[in-house]
């Protein structure tokens, strides 16, 4: 793990192999391992049945004359662009790309929804406790005047509390997962514009492709 640029001299190999670096990545290629730049990551020959993931772009340029500049299965996302001399191989059915996404965003958006989930099977037991069916701040007030056992009023006063925090967070939470929505549609715009260099490029033959929609999960 590294905070910044990180150069590999030779290859980065092994399933059991996770770099990851919050600048850009070197490497002179990519087998069965899991690779993570904040920014570019450039593979000089190629990337096989690898995961990997940049927040720049991720190209494969070749370095000498016949390398394959090949991108081959496992799961390969760019945020701002994918260029590889080929994708995908007839040996292999599985290779996934995904360009024009953000994937620190997606999973991010990910692990909101699950919050949002938590948040709403929270209220759903606090209204039971106040044995209501919607947080009616009216009709709980009325419910509170009419309660006489003071340790039953603490008790809803507690949960009126809570669900008022709950409703804070999740409130909080739909906001920043509007803001991840609006930061992926104008990456999506950017790659309707001309020439953006948000895209993917290549020859060869692609068995998965998705370009900003609907992302399959990273990991």
């Amino acid at each position: 793990m590294a905070g910044k640029d990180l150069l590999v001299q030779q290859g980065v190999v092994g399933a059991s192999t996770e770099l990851i670096a919050g600048g850009d990545v070197m490497a002179k290629y990519i087998q069965e391992a899991s690779v993570s730049a904040g920014g570019d990551l450039k593979v000089g020959s190629h990337i096989h049945n690898a995961s990997v993931r940049a927040g720049g772009r991720i190209v494969i340029p070749g370095n000498r004359e016949g390398e394959s500049k090949a991108l081959v299965g496992g799961l390969t996302w760019g945020a701002a662009g994918i260029s590889a001399g080929s994708l995908g191989s007839a040996y292999n059915s599985s290779t996934q790309v995904v360009a024009g996404v953000d994937p620190v965003l997606v999973n991010r958006s990910e692990h909101i929804r699950a919050n949002l989930l938590a948040c709403e099977a929270k209220q759903r037991k606090l209204l039971k406790k106040l044995r209501a069916e919607t947080f009616d701040l009216t009709m709980i007030k009325e419910k509170l005047a009419a309660c006489t056992s003071p340790i039953q009023r603490q008790s809803m006063l507690m949960a009126v509390k809570d669900m008022a925090k709950v409703s804070e967070l999740r409130d909080n939470q739909r906001r920043e997962l509007a803001e991840i929505a609006a930061s992926q549609r104008r990456l999506a715009l950017q790659d309707l514009r001309g020439r953006n260099p948000r895209s993917l490029r290549w020859s060869g033959t692609s068995h998965r492709r998705t370009d900003g929609a609907h992302p399959p999960r990273y990991g």
